[in-house]
């Protein structure tokens, strides 16, 4: 693995090449390397209810209190060829039916990458009452669709093609992760 050394000459380098480049791509090509050289946090972020980032899909199956009939696999992992030595790179996303968050019912999509969950996505069934409790209950205020909880917890708002509204609550330092994978290795 390289070191952060190597991956602050490949910054400077771009910066001395990228001279005639606008300011904005030059902003967003030095935060996608600066964001891949974070160090691993040494505590988890809360996504939803009790549900925290880092934790398996064993021990987030368990603390959904989840039958096996509500349980979906809606993405298994992929398997990188045994030839392949590029670093593991696996998305398990899970469906919850029937999930019950701050009163409100709903689907609950899990996202784990590398067996770690990294997202929470939930469709309420009722999306206005749902910010409502979720205002009175934590304080959180979806007014604007994104906010950020500490210590990094991003919360969006949001509406699929489909016209489904869902509120994403995702572990920043995870997704960053992910996408440094992407940015390194795809």
């Amino acid at each position: 693995m390289l070191g952060t050394r190597f991956y602050k000459y490949v910054l400077m380098g771009y910066i001395i090449i990228c001279g005639s480049c606008s300011s904005s791509s030059y902003s967003k090509v030095a935060s996608s390397l600066w964001k891949c050289w974070q160090p691993i946090p040494s505590s988890n972020t809360t996504l939803i209810d009790n549900l925290v980032s880092f934790i398996s899909p064993d021990e987030a199956r368990s603390r959904t209190h989840t039958s096996e009939e509500n349980w979906k696999i809606v993405e298994k992992p992929t398997k990188l060829d045994p030839e392949d030595t590029r670093p593991r790179f696996d998305i398990l996303t899970i469906e919850v039916e029937h999930y019950v968050s701050i009163g409100i019912s709903g689907r609950l999509r899990l996202e784990f990458f590398n067996d770690r969950l990294k997202d929470t996505k939930f469709f309420p069934s009722d999306v206005s009452t749902y910010k409502r409790n979720l205002a009175s209950k934590t304080g959180i205020r979806l007014d604007d669709g994104k906010m950020t909880l500490q210590p990094r917890t991003l919360v969006i708002i949001g509406r699929m093609i489909t016209g489904e509204d869902f509120i994403l609550f995702r572990d920043a330092y995870l997704q960053d992760e992910l996408e440094c994978w992407v940015i390194n290795y795809s």
